[in-house]
């Protein structure tokens, strides 16, 4: 067995150099000691010393055996101090930081430990991120603090947490700053910079938002070590670079001037623990601070953007050429068209281009008309890239999971059901209390629709094994969906670099689609103009208890049925969360009129709300194709309508049947503008409706589908965040 009073020796003649001064600081002989290290040697068969003149060496073993006894003794100190400690034991908090994390970030993210109850005692170690990791799985470590999350081609148990996200500020000293020529990011061009070393994530970012900008700055230094970095900055060598959360004190700290911002380039940052469901009251205060102080998650804090008013209040101001984004964090140089739409909400901006579409309509009705063109291009582009968005993104989550990454999706595809479910009974219910009647007036049936739901089920399973190139082209949702999965599953055993193509394929396809996104008003003014224009309110007039009934459920839903599928799995308040997700989702959706296409939105909408990143990238792209709450309702109350209308009796077990047939038709319509009305014929043939009469209740859908569509559309594509949400927190609440 191990002589540890030898090693402790050995250890302390190693720290001090000398035989003699180990002696001092033992309160030993020389004589003693000397004696003890060769009874070691020999124990052994080693030597741990050599001699250089009159000094003492360590051998290489001896520096081998130095490291050990160093973490033995260090464990052996900590040990002692938690004896003396007595009852009121400290709680150890072991964190591993990387070395490319931002020292002040580090601080703003363990300072939230300080006001626990607990009483913790932090232990805090910088070091490469491989290096930690391996500390992690060996139990050394209780966190690691990274700016990436854990890498998926290690074999290592682990757990990555996102704590948040922010764009990168510039900054420079005042002498530097007054030398700069142009507006920012102009100003940059052969500017002396600063840039984070190979390590980091954001240098690639960084250089590559440059290229883009078609600016060439000097680079004049490379720090893995930020601080290093900011005390060049400080010296006046060169502009540097930090999170834009700690801009203030980053201007008050070094004294030097904000020059601008960027969200374009991002950093983030991750909290890697060996638990899945996080106990460590250390790291639940970070991960909590992170995102409710920090980085601002949650429903109701605004986001603190480091605005011109707050830069003035910082000790350095701005000098004359360069200035900071304003507040939409928009450069200057943009003309004043431009700054006014980044600061007005894509919402805004739809209203107005609905009422412009609405007064075009009625004050030049030609006019109107030919805007009908500026509605195709946006149709058709929504059409394009829904498709492919689905595909890629499924694919891409799938692929990037890691393995021993749990996800919450089994319980998020039970509430879609129900919800779908649920949706069909209110419509069944309402169609009771409020009948419509329908003009059913004869015209050629040009669509064809299924005759049963023997032959449903048959053509979900063939589009499911459709040729994926012919499921993109003709918009096959559900063999695109199968598709995405299949290669998603495959994919996760591939190398990396494949792996990190994928990921940068989602999001090459995500960037096109909020650009088409972005041009939703100019479509919406365009569809709205000439449908008015061509048909008239007339036509919407006369269908307005119709209207009334579908519009009503879906409103029910929303602020009824959903509300109480998610207190049943929250526990709490629900409505703070389900107008959220209204607010943010289902307006946008209502005017896309596409589910897929609302994709982003719902992701993005997910990452501020910091729900689980692994289940909801998987949720929400399946959501957009099965989650057809909105769907439900239009068959169900389009169908009662023409039953009512030709005087049909619907007892208690039909309607539930049509209930089920319902939610089931719905899932396959796949959020495809109108596609849920060619199910209704199905619905329909329950209570023995002719196809011809059927095919007339289509075309009274596809008159109403101004809004029909629209707000079906708004109810499903917020339903999927909504449960997505409810289900990450009630798993999080399920976990504490």
């Amino acid at each position: 067995m191990l002589n540890y009073r030898q090693l402790h020796y050995f250890w302390a003649v190693a720290k001090t150099g000398s035989i003699t001064r180990a002696s001092e600081q033992l309160n030993l002989t020389p004589q003693t000691i000397s004696g003890q290290i060769s009874l070691f040697e020999q124990t052994y068969g080693l030597e741990l010393f050599q001699r250089a003149g009159r000094q003492l060496e360590l051998t290489e073993t001896g520096r081998q055996a130095l490291v050990y006894a160093e973490q033995m003794f260090q464990i052996g100190g900590e040990l002692e101090a938690m004896l003396r400690a007595g009852p009121q034991e400290q709680i150890l908090f072991r964190v591993g930081v990387a070395d490319v994390v931002p020292k002040s970030i580090v601080y703003r993210l363990l300072a939230p430990t300080m006001e626990l109850d607990e009483v913790l005692r932090i232990n805090c170690r910088e070091d490469k991120l491989e290096r930690l990791l391996a500390d992690l799985a060996i139990q050394r470590l209780d966190l690691v603090i990274s700016d990436s999350p854990m890498p998926g081609n290690l074999d290592i148990k682990g757990y990555s947490q996102k704590l948040g996200e922010c764009g990168l500020s510039f900054f420079a000293t005042p002498a530097l700053a007054q030398r700069l020529e142009g507006p920012f990011p102009a100003c940059l061009q052969d500017a002396p910079l600063l840039v984070p070393g190979q390590e980091t994530v954001v240098r690639s970012r960084l250089l590559r938002w440059l290229s883009e900008q078609q600016v060439q700055p000097r680079i004049v230094g490379e720090f893995d070590d930020s601080a290093l970095m900011q005390a060049f900055g400080q010296s006046g060598s060169g502009i540097f670079v930090a999170p834009s959360v700690i801009a203030e004190e980053v201007c008050r700290q070094y004294g030097v001037t904000l020059i601008g911002q960027t969200e374009a380039v991002h950093e983030s940052f991750y909290a890697i623990s060996v638990e899945r469901k996080v106990k460590h009251p250390g790291i639940v205060a970070i991960t909590g601070g992170a995102r409710r102080e920090l980085f601002h998650w949650g429903l109701r804090r605004p986001v603190r953007r480091f605005t011109r008013e707050r830069a003035a209040t910082a000790p350095q101001v701005l000098y004359g050429k360069v200035a900071p984004f304003p507040d939409s964090e928009i450069p200057l140089h943009m003309t004043p068209l431009l700054r006014l739409l980044n600061r007005t909400s894509l919402v805004t901006q739809i209203v107005i281009g609905l009422l412009a579409g609405i007064a075009l309509a009625l004050l030049a009705p030609a006019i109107a008309r030919d805007m009908a063109f500026l509605g195709k291009v946006f149709v058709s582009a929504l059409k394009a890239v829904a498709p492919v968005l689905v595909f890629v993104l499924v694919m891409a989550s799938i692929a990037n999971h890691r393995h021993g990454q749990e996800t919450h999706i089994r319980p998020i595809l039970w509430l879609y059901l129900l919800g779908t479910f649920a949706a069909a009974v209110v419509a069944v219910v309402a169609s009771m209390l409020f009948p419509s009647n329908l003009v059913l007036s004869t015209g050629e049936a040009t669509l064809s629709a299924p005759g049963g739901i023997a032959e449903v089920m048959q053509n979900l399973l063939l589009s499911a094994v459709d040729n994926p190139v012919n499921a993109l082209l003709n918009a096959n949702f559900i063999g695109v969906l199968t598709w995405a999965i299949g290669l998603g599953v495959a994919l996760r055993n591939a190398g990396e670099t494949t792996r990190t193509v994928v990921e940068d394929l989602s999001n090459g396809v995500t960037l096109i689609v909020r650009v088409v996104i972005r041009f939703a008003p100019l479509g919406i003014f365009g569809l709205v103009s000439s449908t008015l224009a061509q048909s008239g309110l007339d036509a919407l007039l006369g269908y307005l208890h119709l209207l009334a009934v579908l519009i009503g459920c879906m409103l029910f839903v929303a602020l009824v049925m959903n509300p109480l599928i998610v207190f049943w799995k929250i526990r709490r308040n629900p409505y703070p969360l389900t107008l959220l997700c209204l607010r943010e989702s289902g307006i946008t959706a209502f005017f896309t009129r596409s589910s897929a296409a609302n994709i982003p939105v719902n992701l993005a909408l997910s990452e501020r709300l910091g729900l689980h990143e692994d289940t909801y990238s998987v949720s929400i792209p399946l959501g957009a194709t099965i989650n057809m709450a909105g769907a439900a309702i239009t068959i169900t109350v389009l169908t009662l309508a023409a039953v009512h209308t030709l005087g049909i009796p619907v007892d208690l077990p039909t309607a539930v049947l049509l209930s089920v047939v319902a939610a089931v038709c719905a899932c396959g319509a796949s959020g495809v503008a109108g596609g849920s009305l060619l199910l209704i014929p199905l619905a329909c043939s329950l209570f023995g409706v002719p196809s011809e009469i059927a095919m007339q209740v289509v075309a009274v859908g596809f008159i109403i589908g101004v809004l029909q569509d629209s707000a079906e559309t708004a109810l499903n594509s917020s339903t999927d965040v909504l449960f997505t949400a409810a289900a990450c927190q009630a798993e999080e609440r399920r976990s504490a």
